[in-house]
């Protein structure tokens, strides 16, 4: 019983958060995927490749929020 009354809300609050989670990642990845262009343009060799690391992150999350 006990678990029934943690599992179930718990489940409630991931289906409705999922939507907005997936659109947040969708657009932080958006605006990272733009920083990396500037970057790369600019030449900054160092902060596009720590900018590509957090794109990987970013894709890792999706997942992880996908999977629920």
């Amino acid at each position: 019983m006990t678990a029934a009354a943690i599992r179930i809300p718990r489940r409630l609050v991931r289906k409705l958060a999922k939507p907005a989670l997936l659109w947040l990642n969708a657009w932080r990845f958006q605006q990272s995927m733009f920083e990396l262009g500037r970057l790369q343009a600019a030449g900054n060799a160092r902060a596009a490749a720590r900018e590509s690391r957090h794109q990987v992150k970013l894709q890792l999350q999706r997942r992880r929020i996908n999977g629920w």
